[in-house]
């Protein structure tokens, strides 16, 4: 990765949720056996988080009341990841479903950006 590092910034993207009220200060198990706990994650009453990195600094940051689909994504990547993107980047994103969509990759196509989805990166 460094040649391309040399000549394309690394951008790295991901969402992410949490609940500002779910605490959990102890849990209870037999001796001997770890203390494993259930969550469903797909709870709602969450506030959802979709930011990049570039050289270690968080940037491009917002947060959503609402569940990450593909409206949101697309809104996140239009309005505050395009325009704060450094010039020839390279954005690495995870392979959530919504990433892999058609209208991404037209949407990616329409602006001149390179999208390789098996790899799930775009070059920008």
């Amino acid at each position: 990765m460094n040649e391309l590092e040399k000549n394309h910034p690394i951008i790295y993207l991901d969402e992410s949720g949490f609940k500002s009220h779910d605490y959990r200060p102890h849990g209870y198990s037999r001796k001997g056996v770890p203390c494993l706990w259930q969550y469903n994650w797909q709870l709602k009453n969450q506030t959802n988080a979709i930011g990049a990195i570039h050289e270690g600094k968080l940037f491009s940051v917002d947060l959503f009341d609402c569940k990450i689909n593909s409206d949101v994504f697309h809104f996140w990547i239009e309005q505050f990841l395009i325009p704060a993107l450094p010039e020839n980047s390279v954005v690495v994103m995870d392979n959530a479903a919504f990433h892999k969509e058609q209208i991404f990759r037209s949407y990616w196509n329409n602006k001149g950006i390179k999208f390789f989805g098996f790899l799930h990166t775009a070059l920008i």
